[in-house]
């Protein structure tokens, strides 16, 4: 049985037509996932385990996708998700400590974990609220 108010109402018709404007791409303050780290090969899955333990350390929702699926497979499938940001780990990132950072289809470069650490918590702050 569910109880029905008018109050929830308005909250719930406000959310349904937030989701549809934005198609389910919430900003990354919103997101329920804001990043999902992706891995070349099997064993870049260690340092995406580490890169997600210290981004959760930040405060920050954090995905690693450690299937055995093809790069593409996984980006097309974490794209599918909609997060804010896709992180992918390779050799090269492994190496010098970061990720490379895509949004939607752009690529956004390397990045350290320290600065996308950074970025992303300086991009979780909610917006202020309206005063009335």
């Amino acid at each position: 049985m569910m109880l029905h108010r008018a109050v929830l109402g308005s909250i719930e018709r406000f959310l349904s037509v937030y989701i549809e404007h934005t198609a389910g791409a919430f900003p990354v303050w919103l997101s329920p996932e804001q990043i999902v780290l992706v891995t070349v090969a099997d064993r870049q899955i260690d340092f995406a385990q580490s890169v997600a333990k210290r981004l959760r350390a930040a405060g920050l929702r954090v995905v690693v996708d450690a299937t055995n699926d093809k790069l593409t497979a996984k980006i097309r499938n974490a794209s599918l998700l909609k997060p804010p940001y896709i992180g992918v780990i390779g050799d090269k990132e492994v190496e010098n400590d970061g990720v490379t950072l895509r949004k939607g289809r752009a690529d956004l470069g390397f990045s350290t974990v320290a600065d996308l650490a950074a970025k992303l918590t300086a991009e979780s702050v909610p917006p202020a609220r309206a005063s009335s």
